[in-house]
This record gives C-alpha cells, sequence and structure tokens, in this order.
C-alpha cells in the first residue's frame, strides 16, 4: 500500500533518514555482521537512504533495492545514481511477491515497511525463502499500538490487515522458519531487531 502525502513527507525528510542511521547502527552493534562479500536486499527503500547507508557506512558488496512506490523510487534513483552508477539495482516491486530464486541473498533489510503490506505474513515467508542458511533479516517495525492509534488513523494509511503486535511479528518470524535473535521495544508502538535462518537449513517454501 502505497503511503499518503503527509507520511511521504516524513519519510522523505533528513530526520528519518537520520533514525535509519540509528537504527542500523544497533542491528550491527547488536549482531556483528559484516557485509563485506555479502549480497543485500532492501524492502521498501524508498528515497534511497537506507541503500546509501548499507553501501557506504557498511560496506556492502551489492544491495539491490526496490519499492512499491515509483515516486520514491524516482527519488532513490536521484540519490543514489550520481554516487554508484549501477550500484544499487533498484525496480518496482511487491514485498509479497519477491522475483528471486531461494536462497539468493545474504541479508535481507526492511525499514518499517512491512505494517503497509495487506498479506505482511506471506512478505516474511518470502524473506525467508530469499534467504541464504545462515542469512540475516534486518527489521524496523510499526507497531499495532501505533498504527491502530486514533491519531494515525485519521493522518496516515495503513492496511487493517497490516496491523500486528509483536508477538504476532515473532511468531511468524519462527512459523517461516526465521530464528529472532536480538530485539528492542518500544511500547506497543515500535520493534526493531535481527532474524536469522539456522544453519544447514533449506529456504522456506513459497506461500501460494
Amino acid at each position: 500500500m502505497k503511503m499518503n502525502w503527509l507520511e511521504k513527507w516524513v519519510v522523505n525528510n533528513p530526520a528519518r533518514a537520520s533514525m535509519q542511521r540509528r537504527v542500523a547502527d544497533r542491528w550491527w552493534r547488536a549482531e556483528a555482521v559484516s557485509l563485506k562479500s555479502k549480497t543485500v536486499l532492501e524492502i521498501g527503500c524508498g528515497q534511497g537512504a537506507g541503500t546509501e547507508l548499507l553501501l557506504e557506512r557498511y560496506g556492502a558488496s551489492q544491495v539491490i533495492a526496490f519499492d512499491y512506490d515509483p515516486k520514491q523510487l524516482d527519488l532513490a534513483r536521484r540519490r543514489l545514481t550520481p554516487k554508484f552508477n549501477d550500484q544499487p539495482w533498484l525496480f518496482v516491486g511487491d514485498a509479497e511477491r519477491l522475483p528471486f530464486r531461494a536462497g539468493r541473498f545474504d541479508v535481507v533489510v526492511e525499514f518499517a515497511i512491512l505494517h503497509h503490506v495487506p498479506d505482511w505474513r506471506r512478505a516474511l515467508r518470502e524473506v525467508a525463502r530469499v534467504l541464504k542458511p545462515g542469512g540475516w533479516f534486518f527489521y524496523e517495525e510499526f507497531l499495532r499500538g501505533f498504527v491502530a492509534h486514533p491519531i494515525s488513523r485519521a493522518l496516515l494509511d495503513h492496511p487493517r490487515s497490516g496491523w500486528f503486535t509483536a508477538e504476532e511479528f515473532n511468531d511468524t518470524l519462527r512459523d517461516v522458519g526465521l530464528t529472532p535473535t536480538s530485539q528492542r521495544q518500544v511500547r506497543q508502538w515500535w520493534l526493531t531487531g535481527a532474524a536469522r535462518i539456522p544453519l544447514g537449513e533449506g529456504a522456506a517454501p513459497v506461500m501460494r
């Protein structure tokens, strides 16, 4: 589901980019995962600030990034192309249907995207499917307590099917074969952390 004008204004400003950097710094402090020689998928790249971090600050070997909204993708291209030319690969895509073979990526990242996805459980299954054994999923999410609040509902557009609690999110991670590792939660509003596909296990099947 595309964002409305107000949420686009919020996520496309320098303050949001700064918050993404703090979130990502916490991920890498907690897990000490190096992105060197790793291929990373970013779900919902928006203006490209997260993609820029993955390449410049954390040294990812390759980043493939997509967004559901072509206008957001245009912003990302304008931000990233002067610095990286053909890196990263950017495309219009849908988190519920990732166009990649199983076990394609070392790392998948999403900055507060899945609460916009109507079938977020299917999106998590797709994340697990495209990760290699031992691969990492890093996530930031706004929970039911935030998106279902009357003020949020009045100002922002989120699919009702995208409302979930931390417990529902964690249960689904485990259901699709991802093991939660580090995690931080602020009340029933916000959740960030990491999960991993256990070594030696195959990718989760595609949910039809």
